[in-house]
């Protein structure tokens, strides 16, 4: 890797950001890091920077990584991304890859495997879990959307408060809900609660591809 990077740590706990930019800091390839726990920091960063790889949390703060990565892809950012977090594999890892990020890892991991995560993606590599429960577990599907908005949800937000944060109508909100519940064949957020508690754990292979 002859070129230079420029990367973009979003986390919300100052210790785990200061950690990654180490990290990210000690490669080679890295020229410059910025860090900030702020969703609308970190998009004026990425409006303002030529960012090469942006690594983030599912959630942050009062926000979600997969909305910040939207609106980012909204607004023209282009380059890799990698999802770090203690947030479930099983549910995360699929929409990770689907929101178009490159890569899912574990903050659970050794730092070794971490910053192995960080160069290969720099490298054009994505990186995703193998799920070893694939056939034996069944896995409830939601979209983006409704996981931002399931998640919110088993945090105690009401459907008012979600659309403020969302900036969408209480209405699509109801909608999103109900949505959620019917798929997960529950009656009310009580059982989601309950759901979001009693998870399979994490499988522990990772695969790797070239993009």
């Amino acid at each position: 890797m002859n070129r230079s990077f420029n990367c973009l740590v979003v986390d919300a706990f100052p210790i785990v950001s200061r950690s990654l930019r180490k990290t990210l800091e000690g490669l080679p390839c890295v020229s410059h890091v910025s860090e900030t726990g702020q969703v609308d920091k970190a998009l004026s960063i990425l409006k303002q920077q030529p960012i090469d790889l942006l690594t983030l949390d599912i959630k942050i703060g009062n926000s979600n990584g997969f909305e910040l990565l939207r609106r980012a892809r909204a607004h023209g950012f282009e380059g890799k991304v990698l999802f770090i977090s203690s947030e479930d594999y099983c549910t995360y890892s699929q929409l990770a890859k689907e929101s178009s990020a490159n890569g899912y890892i574990s903050k659970a991991e050794e730092e070794g495997l971490i910053r192995d995560a960080m160069q290969s993606i720099l490298k054009g590599y994505s990186l995703f879990k193998l799920d070893s429960h694939a056939g034996t577990h069944k896995q409830t599907h939601l979209s983006e959307r409704e996981q931002v908005v399931f998640d919110y949800l088993v945090q105690g937000y009401s459907n008012k408060q979600i659309s403020e944060l969302l900036s969408l109508s209480a209405k699509t909100i109801s909608t999103y809900k109900s949505r959620i519940l019917d798929k997960h064949n529950a009656s009310s957020i009580i059982e989601l609660m309950n759901y979001q508690n009693h998870r399979p754990s994490a499988p522990s292979l990772y695969t790797q591809r070239v993009l």
